[in-house]
């Protein structure tokens, strides 16, 4: 696999595994606000927000309301925020070693060839 492939799988990880877990934390804060909505669960608390002029106050609401809008928050953030990795020269995985080519093993020196040996029979003798 290519450094580039690495890199790019990589930077893919991240960046889903970010998408999964804002997904699976706004929809666990979503659901143990509707249980709360639910049960009838009440305190009063204020929640106010500024973003660039515009303003948003929860005043007074059930516990349950609030959950269920943090984790609607976290949900659209963990979809539409995008996450970029860079990937410096420093941190490059080392490069494989360059391939030498194998040296040829030097030859054995030719034996003499040997003549087979002569056939022989070898019948038995009768003795005299």
């Amino acid at each position: 696999m290519t450094d580039q492939a690495v890199q790019h799988l990589t930077t893919m990880f991240f960046g889903w595994s970010f998408k999964v877990c804002a997904l699976i934390t706004g929809y666990l804060f979503a659901r143990l606000g509707y249980a709360l909505f639910l049960k009838g669960v009440t305190g009063e608390f204020k929640f106010r927000m500024e973003l660039k002029g515009a303003k948003a106050d929860l005043v007074s609401a059930s516990p349950g309301l609030f959950l269920i809008l943090m984790g609607a928050i976290i949900v659209a953030i963990g979809l539409y925020t995008g996450i970029s990795v860079r990937i410096t020269e420093g941190a490059r995985a080392p490069a494989p070693p360059i391939e030498q080519p194998i040296p040829e093993r030097p030859r054995r020196p030719e034996l003499p060839r040997v003549p087979p040996p002569e056939e022989k029979s070898y019948e038995r003798q009768k003795p005299e």
